[in-house]
């Protein structure tokens, strides 16, 4: 996959089986048989992902939740966002 962008739509796969357990997200990857716990941030970006959405809609969301810079939440989602797809839990398109 090349870098990702903010146009980048994100969106889940089929493959997380994911529940809420005290306000966070917890889930199971049927396909790696790992299971995660996402904390309050990753279970927002979670949550974002209900319906397709961009990265930039995402980053947009996290900064009216919390006082963050566009450049700093950028920096910090990326990454997160990079490794929920080589998990196979979210899918990216253009």
């Amino acid at each position: 996959m090349k870098e990702l962008t903010l146009t980048h739509k994100l969106s889940r796969t089929s493959s997380a089986v994911a529940s809420e357990l005290d306000n966070e997200v917890v889930m199971m990857s049927i396909e790696q048989g790992e299971y995660y716990g996402l904390g309050q941030v990753g279970s927002q970006l979670w949550r974002l992902m209900e319906q397709p959405t961009s990265v930039q809609h995402i980053i947009e969301q996290l900064m009216a939740q919390y006082d963050v810079s566009f450049e700093q939440c950028q920096q910090d989602v990326t990454p997160f966002l990079t490794q929920l797809h080589h998990k196979g839990l979210i899918h990216i398109t253009d």
